[in-house]
């Protein structure tokens, strides 16, 4: 059974987890998913939310570390690396001005990245490193979304040219034509860029590279939460695309 991730829908489980975070509905939606067996995942706004709550009257800092060289030895024995095998190993520290300190690490290896984040190691290492500081530092019980392995996530098209190859296709029989957005989606997502002022040449160039659209109009009902929360995660910048 498929056990990737899917936004939480039920208003009881939402009003539950909502009461529980001492979150609106509207803010639970937006921080959490579920998989199909319904364990409860928060987003990485959700971490950002939880500490500028418990420490914007202190004062504080996010931050990433790179390990020392003993530490990277020992992390990568642990984990069974091979230091020439492609990787990156980063410490997340939440530190506040009044001198707590949360530490945690972070690792990215091509075995538990996607296709969509592997030639991004370095930045979703120092993503998991921060993220996992700050479920430390707000006491959360929950794995944030970005530490989990890509069997969780939906599966991509990958694009070959102008054909798109499917993945485990175990029918004769044609595969049906994908279900793309509607108008009021499409409205949806440019109000969604002018919000979270996405450059739209950065987010045309993600969507081609990733999903391999060359129109808005063409992105597919499947992959527009997932998009939806690119942007509302705030993952563009000037620089582009920031895992």
């Amino acid at each position: 059974m498929s056990n990737q991730l899917k936004p939480i829908t039920d208003p009881a489980k939402l009003q539950t987890l909502a009461e529980t975070e001492g979150i609106s509905n509207a803010l639970a939606r937006q921080f959490f998913m579920q998989s199909a067996s319904g364990d409860v995942f928060i987003k990485r706004p959700g971490l950002l939310y939880k500490t500028e709550r418990k420490f914007k009257g202190i004062g504080y800092s996010v931050r990433v570390e790179v390990p020392t060289k003993d530490e990277l030895e020992t992390l990568r024995g642990m984990m069974g690396i091979d230091s020439s095998a492609p990787h990156a190993i980063m410490r997340g520290v939440v530190e506040t001005n009044d001198g707590q300190r949360y530490d945690e690490y972070g690792t990215a290896t091509h075995g538990n990245t996607n296709s969509t984040t592997r030639e991004y190691l370095l930045e979703m290492a120092c993503t998991r490193a921060t993220n996992r500081a700050m479920r430390v530092a707000t006491v959360s019980g929950f794995t944030s979304v970005d530490e989990l392995p890509p069997s969780m996530h939906p599966r991509k098209v990958a694009p070959v040219g102008k054909v798109q190859v499917l993945a485990e296709v175990s029918s004769d029989e044609p595969p049906e034509a994908p279900e793309t957005i509607s108008d009021a989606d499409y409205k949806k997502l440019l109000d969604l860029e002018t919000e979270y002022k996405v450059v739209p040449w950065h987010f045309m160039n993600w969507i081609k590279k990733y999903f391999g659209y060359d129109d808005r109009k063409q992105i597919e009902v499947k992959n527009l939460a997932e998009i939806q929360d690119v942007i509302c995660g705030g993952k563009f910048s000037e620089e582009g695309f920031q895992p």
